[in-house]
């Protein structure tokens, strides 16, 4: 109890989860920036929509530093049609096929978390109705009493823990968050592939990056109030 209260204070003192929260959202921005970057195309504006706009503000550090980065950035000339076409699939392997296998995988190891809790938990209720049970049966031993009396206790505890971090971490609606965005990019890679000219092309590359920065911005604003609290 003592090391988590501990942790607990050094953590909100140096403002653990919020630098994680921002140098996470950085790295994303960069990691967009450079597919942007090398279809000379500018990135989306750095304002979160009005039902996003808890995200952060555009006076914090990380979106003055992305700027920053962003204007030194080498100049690369317009495109040429006849590299049209290998750009396109370039950038729809590496960038939006990655982000693609990203968020299934994400989704899936969220809905199986979301799963092995919930099934981790109807299985202690269970088993503290078993406990109850036994507890007020005649077993004819003192000590397996004493046991029954322990489980009816720490069972339920053990499951009303379970079920708090299961819920703390938002598996659910992180998963089902991660699949949409898996489908809506597989929707715009076809759109990609399908694109026949350099305008059309740089319009869904700019669509692709948007639709990343506001699943970003919903991310932040679902896992900023999670910080780390102390177990009531």
């Amino acid at each position: 109890m003592v090391a988590v209260l501990v942790i607990i204070w050094l953590g909100r003192r140096r403002r653990w989860h919020t630098k994680w929260l921002d140098y996470r959202f950085l790295a994303e921005r960069f990691r967009s920036a450079m597919w942007m970057a090398l279809s000379n195309v500018d990135v989306a504006t750095l304002r979160p929509p009005r039902h996003l706009s808890l995200a952060y503000s555009s006076n914090d550090w990380m979106v003055a530093t992305f700027y920053s980065v962003w204007s030194r950035r080498p100049t690369i000339q317009a495109l040429e049609p006849s590299s049209n076409e290998g750009l396109k699939h370039f950038m729809s392997e590496a960038w939006i096929e990655d982000q693609i296998r990203y968020q299934d995988s994400a989704g899936r190891g969220d809905h199986k978390r979301h799963q092995i809790m919930s099934q981790a938990s109807n299985a202690l209720f269970g088993l503290t109705i078993l406990a109850a049970i036994l507890h007020v049966s005649d077993l004819g031993t003192h000590s397996l009493e004493r046991a029954m009396s322990f489980l009816v206790i720490a069972l339920p505890a053990t499951a009303a823990s379970i079920t708090a971090i299961r819920t703390h971490r938002d598996y659910l609606r992180k998963s089902m968050r991660s699949s949409e965005m898996a489908s809506h990019l597989r929707e715009l890679k076809e759109k990609v592939a399908k694109a026949k000219d350099i305008e059309t092309f740089l319009i869904l590359v700019t669509e692709v990056e948007e639709t990343m920065l506001h699943e970003n911005e919903d991310w932040r604003v679902v896992v900023r109030f999670h910080a780390p609290e102390l177990p009531v």
